[in-house]
């Protein structure tokens, strides 16, 4: 479904529903984004680059109302982990860039 907004999209994301799927370690390149979980939980991993991938600290615990962020100063480099087994919904807003000129 699309529409056109004065306001910014969000997107609704779903994690598969199989046991301990993952993303692969990345980064959004200098974006910004909010995330939002709908129902569930999922870890989040954040690491110092892509190059080493040292983790900053232990995984965020996030269920279900906790919201993450990124920012160009902030959990660029990351994983997301839904070690459910079951389908977990995200609202995210879209990773945007600031215009360079």
């Amino acid at each position: 479904m699309s529409f056109r907004s004065r306001h910014p999209p969000l997107l609704l994301t779903g994690w598969r529903g199989i046991w301990f799927f993952r993303s692969p370690v990345h980064n959004h390149a200098d974006s910004h984004a909010v995330i939002k979980v709908l129902h569930g939980k999922i870890k989040a991993y954040y690491f110092t680059s892509l190059y080493d991938a040292q983790p900053i600290g232990p995984p965020a615990n996030l269920e279900k109302g906790d919201i993450t962020w990124i920012d160009p100063k902030n959990y660029q480099v990351h994983m997301l982990s839904n070690e459910s087994g079951s389908l977990i919904p995200l609202l995210r807003s879209p990773f945007l860039r600031r215009k360079t000129k």
